[in-house]
């Protein structure tokens, strides 16, 4: 029985620099500013409150639902957003010539409407298949898959073989049938933070007619992808 009780779900969005995130009130997610340009946070509602560790090297600009920041210095520090009746904790970090966060939009887990990520007994009974997406010194295994309430569920470990953690809020799926038309999808790791060896994850989409599917994985200006058979479906 697989349990996915600290995952993280994210809706992808086409644009590789915008990610949705849903976060329980005790998860604390990590964000990556560039140097010189602005990460904007976005919320279901308009903040009540910000805090910021480090005043003297991040600028902080809020408007209605949005929270703008720009480093102005290699530094790192905390940031609480609070709202009507729950509080956000970010950790922020500046870096120089790297892959930033450019837009990030927050929003509040809803355990109900994730029950299929958090407990399922399902993957005993899927169709097991081995399919492998190679982005360097990382590998994600396709192991099985499902159909649950109507949905495609699949099961698969991410074998990152680098010298350190990596987040699954840098990772990206995209889904398209034989009419190369994207196909919606949400995809969840067991934890923020991707350690070296194997993690675990689980993408769910839906299909309206049976086909092909093409399934493609991006990390990093790295994109890895595979065909996922009718058959398997």
């Amino acid at each position: 029985m697989i349990v996915f009780l600290l995952s993280i779900l994210i809706s992808s969005i086409n644009a590789k620099e915008v990610s949705s995130v849903s976060l329980k009130p005790e998860q604390i997610l990590s964000v990556t500013l560039g140097l010189g340009k602005t990460t904007l946070l976005r919320f279901d509602e308009k903040p009540q409150k910000v805090i910021i560790g480090n005043k003297n090297y991040f600028n902080l600009e809020a408007s209605e639902n949005d929270i703008a920041l720009q480093p102005l210095g290699l530094s790192s520090t905390n940031l609480f957003v609070y709202l009507r009746d729950h509080t956000y904790s970010f950790i922020l970090r500046a870096c120089d010539h790297c892959a930033y966060d450019d837009f990030i939009i927050v929003k509040r887990k809803n355990e109900n409407s994730q029950e299929i990520f958090l407990s399922d007994n399902s993957q005993s009974k899927g169709k097991r298949f081995s399919k492998k997406l190679i982005l360097g010194k990382i590998i994600i295994e396709l192991k099985s898959i499902f159909l649950k309430n109507g949905k495609y569920v699949i099961d698969f470990n991410l074998v990152n073989s680098t010298k350190k953690d990596l987040r699954a809020l840098d990772f990206c799926f995209e889904l398209k049938g034989n009419d190369t038309k994207s196909i919606e999808k949400e995809f969840a790791f067991e934890n923020f933070n991707l350690s070296q060896g194997i993690n675990r994850g689980r993408l769910v989409f839906g299909l309206k007619t049976k086909s092909d599917v093409e399934l493609m994985a991006n990390f990093d200006k790295r994109s890895a992808k595979t065909v996922i058979e009718k058959g398997f479906l």
